[in-house]
């Protein structure tokens, strides 16, 4: 991809655990709102589970 503009751009990749307190925040924010696949039920087959709303 190529973008055009007259301004200098600057890319930096070392967003390392601890160098950005706010982003670590927000990642861990990130991760306690996602769905863990750990926390699935594991006990009953497919066929025997109904879809909730």
């Amino acid at each position: 991809m190529s973008i055009k503009d007259n301004a200098d751009a600057i890319c930096t990749w070392d967003d390392g655990k601890g160098q950005r307190p706010a982003l670590d925040k927000l990642y861990e924010k990130a991760k306690r709102s996602q769905w863990n696949g750990s926390d699935l039920e594991r006990d009953r087959d497919a066929e025997n589970r109904t879809a909730s709303a």
